[in-house]
């Protein structure tokens, strides 16, 4: 996800607004804004659920021009103990963090 994120501030000048801003285009489509066809039908969903973990991205405020500059995305198991106990956090920086047994964000350890 965050590969598909720098794709498309690469491309569109902004993070995306939502998680459905990567959902591929409909047939015959060019690819767009609000369906850039970075991620598939799955990850594209918000919340998306796949390999037993919830994934959101959460969009960043966007400033006076629509820009939005940050990101976070987390991951978290389905079923605490069954599907995982790892919880994930990620945004801008492209560093993926950890956490056991709570939710991860940008102060949890670096997944090593």
């Amino acid at each position: 996800m965050n590969t598909a994120c720098i794709t498309y501030v690469t491309t569109y000048g902004s993070y995306p607004r939502a998680q459905s801003d990567f959902a591929p285009p409909s047939a015959g489509e060019r690819p767009s804004r609000t369906s850039s066809g970075l991620l598939d039908d799955v990850l594209s969903r918000s919340p998306a659920t796949k390999n037993g973990y919830t994934i959101t991205f959460i969009a960043g405020p966007s400033d006076a021009n629509g820009t939005i500059d940050s990101y976070r995305i987390t991951a978290s198991p389905i079923v605490v103990n069954q599907t995982g106990t790892r919880y994930f956090f990620t945004d801008q920086t492209g560093i993926i963090r950890v956490q056991v047994g709570a939710p991860a964000s940008a102060n949890s350890p670096p997944l090593q």
